[in-house]
């Protein structure tokens, strides 16, 4: 529409200057090598213009005619490439299926149109060769890459990730390092240095990423505080093997405050607590705790730090823990321990069957051997009982959910898969041990018809313990 509006103004311009030429016509009267021209002054206009257009029409074929070579040098250059993306598209399918015979023959087509130098076909090269196995190859066009500016940081990243595959941990580190100062934006590029960083020990470097993760938003608040909270748990285990207890402690309260729920960091203070032997604040930690997550080593830590005390008095600090998680296995494990020390053994199998309706355990089992040959010293009965703890599930561990390896301790890289903070707590559930319903219900079937189909049936005096005991 502006367009339009301006060649009206033009047009009406030209029409309003001819009008006024026409109303104020004069005459010209030109006199060169003998011939003399009259005309009038619109006329000789008229002439002008007409001059003036044609000389621009013949300026304009002459450039065309000259810049014939440059326009078939770009249709057949932009030829070229069409048919030098459509070879490296092929390539890459030819990769995704493994077949890299065919792959190599379009990379080089592709190559030929595009140039080796382009960033396409040199990712598309390092895809082959690391197919191939080409270690050194691989290595070694990642080197080149990283030599070109248009390349340099797809470069830096692929020599981080092959350098990680080869267990190199300071060169992927380096590269990784050398990346994230071209692009700090990126979250998997901020993951891969985050957890070269904790492998190195670089707090300060792995607390950067963390917050330039705030500021460009691929990490929640909550994840944020999370990482920052591995960081500092960290670092206080370093201190404790430096031994530097109060920098330790110092560092581990910044970890809690980030992140008041990462259990490797309360299992930590426990631990220090419980090292103190200061009963009113280690009490006062587990009767915190105890509500949100008790865990084994807690019980542990406590029935060693109370043990001195009586029994009367000890049964009161652990009826107003339990209070805390009364439906926790640990809860009923802890109370079927003191029912035992009291010799009541009723009680205490009331406690171990509503510990077997949460969790089959090795050590539920382990503790009904305890009480089995505490009441009665009936070796076979208690034998039973330790052979269906063999065949049952481990107690609470630390799982990676990348790959489901077991570890006994966390950290923050799985030994397994090497995969950064996916190490989850993970309790022993009552579905993963089979024929558990028999053994809560007190039958006294024996374990054939208990089991009629059953590979690996239970123990007969387990199945069937004898009719004054009520069976777990």
């Amino acid at each position: 529409m502006l367009r339009f509006i301006c060649y009206a103004l033009i047009l009406i311009a030209l029409i309003s200057g001819g009008i006024w030429l026409q109303s104020h016509d004069g005459a010209i009267s030109l006199q060169w090598q003998g011939y003399q021209v009259e005309t009038t002054v619109g006329v000789a206009v008229a002439a002008l213009g007409a001059a003036l257009a044609a000389c621009l029409f013949v300026l304009y074929m002459l450039i065309e005619i000259i810049s014939i070579p440059e326009k078939l040098r770009r249709r057949y250059d932009r030829s070229g490439q069409e048919k030098g993306y459509i070879a490296l598209n092929e390539a890459m399918l030819c990769l995704a299926i493994n077949d890299r015979k065919h792959a190599e023959r379009r990379l080089r087509k592709a190559q030929y149109y595009l140039g080796k130098e382009h960033a396409a076909t040199q990712l598309c090269a390092v895809q082959l060769s690391y197919l191939k196995g080409d270690t050194q190859a691989v290595n070694h066009q990642l080197e080149h890459m990283t030599q070109h500016r248009d390349t340099k940081l797809l470069g830096l990243r692929g020599k981080a990730k092959a350098a990680m595959q080869e267990k190199q941990t300071d060169q992927a580190y380096i590269a990784a390092v050398e990346a994230w100062k071209y692009q700090q934006d990126d979250k998997e590029l901020a993951e891969l240095l985050l957890s070269l960083a904790i492998k190195r020990r670089e707090w300060t470097v792995a607390l950067d990423v963390v917050e330039k993760g705030k500021k460009h938003k691929y990490y929640s608040h909550a994840e944020r505080r999370h990482l920052e909270a591995v960081v500092h748990y960290l670092r206080a285990k370093e201190a404790m093997a430096q031994e530097v207890p109060d920098r330790a402690q110092d560092r581990l309260k910044l970890a809690l405050m980030r992140d008041p729920a990462f259990q490797p960091a309360q299992t930590l203070q426990g631990r220090l607590l419980f090292e103190r032997g200061d009963k009113k604040v280690f009490f006062a930690w587990i009767y915190q705790v105890w509500a949100v997550r008790p865990i084994s080593r807690y019980t542990q830590w406590f029935l060693e730090l109370f043990a001195e005390e009586s029994l009367s008095k000890l049964q009161k600090r652990v009826d107003k823990l339990v209070r805390q998680n009364p439906q926790h296995i640990e809860s009923q494990l802890l109370l079927a321990r003191m029912a035992k020390q009291r010799n009541e053994w009723d009680n205490a199998r009331n406690h171990i069957k509503m510990a077997l309706s949460h969790s089959a355990s090795r050590r539920v089992y382990e503790l009904m051997a305890e009480i089995e040959q505490s009441e009665s010293a009936n070796a076979e009965q208690a034998s039973d009982w330790l052979k269906q703890a063999i065949r049952s599930p481990r107690d609470e561990l630390w799982r990676c959910k990348a790959c489901g390896a077991p570890h006994e301790a966390w950290q923050p890289h799985c030994r397994s898969c090497d995969a950064f903070d996916r190490l989850h707590w993970q309790e022993a559930s009552l579905e993963t041990t089979p024929g558990e319903p028999e053994l809560l219900s007190g039958s006294h079937q024996s374990t054939a018809e208990a089991h009629p189909h059953s590979d690996s049936p239970l123990p007969a005096q387990a199945a069937s313990p004898s009719p004054d005991r009520t069976a777990p």
